[in-house]
């Protein structure tokens, strides 16, 4: 009966760990991304401003991208990790390069710092208004990292491609000479922080956005947009990784529209199989998001997130083709009024590894925490399992003496059992 009481009262200290348990994953930022995640959807434009937007594609400069890029290769040659003193530096730097753009018309072009309360690196916003609030944005991820915690991380594919494209863009957007209409709707540049610890940056940018009822019309990453010679290899030819997992449909469509329309490469349809970079972000608050990369998954660039990550790998006629892309999607949905398409549904499915990975790199203290308490609890069932196993050893051998600890007449029935045996 003790070992009962034990058993029972182990059980019982055992549900409430497990209750505590399930409460701290509950109280997750990310605990929702586990039910299929409904995404705004919205009637992007099936007729496209052609002249004018060529005229703006047209004015993508594979020169200004190329000295851009060897500059910012130059300044990081030793990477920018989020929580480092370079990450933070990088950030400053790339502060001062967007407050630069202000002084061209200080009452449209606006940047501010979104700074991260558990992180030294801030993310970077820079908006041109529109006559409504409705925002278009695109976006890259600043810091970088080397799975050799000792090695450096120079992150030129990954992801200084990518804030090249971004910057060439704005180049565009925020020159008079080319446009001198006013936008429709507002567009945004986003520079995050702490992408590669699983889109810790742009996650709490989006979720200040759907706090604060922000109409997100769309969203567009550019991470890691230079490198060909996997796809050369593999002999696909140049062209655009579209990700159709972990992507809006509707967006994506619109997207390959606009491929087919101005670029003069193909796209390919890739999946990441798990989650893969900033759009993630957008997707998780509920806001259309996608993401355009330099290839399929299997031939991207090998040399990401090692010391070899460099600007001899990158292509720079292929960031020509990734700027000319985010020139067009700024201006197809930059100057046409857009719509909300009421009849269209589109969701997104995170899996289980998903939760996992971003339940484990959003909060530390969380993470510690859970780890203790399943341990415990493993602990625990696994003391449960032993003296439920030790009771019932101990019954059986209890069962194969009874014969002898009956009475008398069950004793001498016994006995000649055993005298016929002989």
């Amino acid at each position: 009966m003790r070992l009962i009481n034990e058993v029972y009262t182990q059980l019982c200290v055992l549900i409430v760990l497990i209750t505590a348990l399930l409460f701290l994953f509950r109280r997750s930022p990310v605990y929702h991304i586990l039910s299929d995640i409904e995404i705004d959807t919205y009637e992007y434009p099936s007729e496209f401003h052609e002249e004018f937007t060529r005229k703006l594609v047209g004015n993508v400069s594979k020169d200004r991208l190329n000295r851009l890029l060897t500059e910012l290769s130059g300044l990081f040659p030793d990477g920018r990790y989020y929580n480092s003193e370079y990450g933070y530096r990088s950030a400053l730097y790339f502060y001062d390069v967007l407050q630069g753009f202000t002084i061209k018309d200080p009452g449209r072009f606006t940047v501010s710092r979104f700074d991260h309360a558990k992180r030294r690196q801030p993310s970077l916003i820079f908006r041109i208004q529109g006559r409504t609030d409705q925002v278009v944005v695109v976006g890259c991820h600043i810091d970088s990292i080397n799975l050799n915690p000792f090695g450096r991380a120079p992150g030129v594919d990954d992801n200084l491609s990518g804030i090249g494209v971004i910057l060439e863009a704005m180049y565009i957007f925020t020159n008079d000479s080319l446009i001198d209409e006013e936008l429709e709707n507002t567009l945004e540049f986003h520079f995050y922080a702490a992408e590669e610890l699983g889109s810790l940056g742009s996650r709490e940018v989006f979720a200040k956005y759907r706090e604060e009822n922000r109409k997100v019309l769309a969203m567009l990453q550019q991470d890691m947009t230079g490198y060909t010679k996997g796809s050369e290899e593999r002999g696909l030819g140049k062209h655009f990784g579209v990700v159709s997992d972990y992507s809006s449909v509707t967006l994506t469509t619109f997207i390959k529209q606009l491929i087919s329309k101005y670029s003069s490469i193909k796209y390919l349809e890739t999946r990441c199989n798990k989650v893969c970079s900033d759009q993630i972000s957008p997707l998780m608050s509920g806001y259309p998001g996608a993401y355009v990369l330099e290839s399929t998954i299997e031939a991207s660039n090998p040399h990401i997130h090692t010391e070899d990550d460099t600007l001899e790998w990158i292509n720079l006629d292929h960031v020509e083709e990734h700027a000319k892309l985010v020139v067009a999607f700024l201006a197809e949905l930059g100057f046409n009024e857009i719509r909300r398409a009421d009849n269209v549904q589109d969701f997104v499915n995170f899996g289980y590894y998903d939760f996992l990975v971003l339940f484990s790199t959003n909060d530390t203290h969380r993470l510690v925490w859970c780890v203790i308490l399943f341990t415990v609890c493993v602990s625990i069932a696994a003391s449960i399992y032993s003296d439920l196993e030790e009771h019932r050893t101990a019954t059986e051998r209890d069962e194969s003496v009874i014969p002898l600890a009956h009475s008398p007449r069950s004793f001498q029935s016994h006995q000649r059992k055993l005298s016929k045996a002989a």
